[in-house]
């Protein structure tokens, strides 16, 4: 029976020593050898145990007493939550944008003049708006929760400092904001007059 546990132990020395080498090293010699445990090969595991004295053996690990696996608990978790908090905080940060970079988007109230569908599209609208002090030409995504009946008159919300787009061969010059999968135009509560900056 001795002779069997000291063959397992022969053998957690050879497969551990990858991970632990000092260690591996110091249950080498406790079972009696003299050389490098790392001379020696897996296969050699499962060769029998040929020593029968040996050395006065050791403690190789310090028992980790409750009030100690407490306390590296407590560490562990607390770097677990400031890993989670530091990657939250890159999250936010690469998502978030500057006051001077939202600034450079330019708003306006815009009231709908015409709009129609584009062929061979089924989410795509062709609609005029009309800026107050110009009026444009804006393709839009919103073919199917709007007819073009249901958006002439209306006021809308544009993004109007966007660079010129071609969508199935149509000009875009804006985009009209809307919100969620049943895209909800952004509208003023009031009437405001077209051209009216949003703020």
């Amino acid at each position: 029976m001795i002779l069997n546990c000291l063959q397992i132990a022969k053998a957690c020395t050879l497969l551990f020593d990858a991970l632990i080498p000092e260690e591996a090293q110091k249950a080498w010699e406790m079972l009696g050898y003299t050389d490098s445990v790392t001379a020696h090969q897996i296969a050699e595991a499962t060769e029998g145990f040929a020593h029968h004295n040996l050395p006065k053996p050791s403690i190789i690990f310090a028992k980790i007493e409750d009030e100690t696996r407490d306390t590296l608990n407590e560490i562990m978790n607390k770097r677990i939550e400031e890993a989670e908090m530091s990657e939250n905080t890159e999250i936010q940060t690469e998502e978030r944008i500057t006051i001077d970079e939202f600034a450079r988007v330019e708003m306006k109230v815009a009231t709908v003049l015409a709009a129609e569908k584009i062929e061979g599209s089924k989410k795509l609208l062709k609609i005029q708006v009309n800026l107050g002090d110009e009026e444009r030409q804006i393709v839009s995504g919103i073919a199917q929760h709007y007819t073009p009946e249901e958006l002439v008159g209306k006021s809308v919300v544009v993004v109007t400092n966007l660079k010129k787009a071609k969508l199935f061969g149509v000009e875009s010059d804006g985009m009209i904001l809307a919100a969620g999968d049943n895209a909800s135009l952004l509208i003023p509560n009031e009437d405001v007059e077209p051209g009216t900056k949003v703020l």
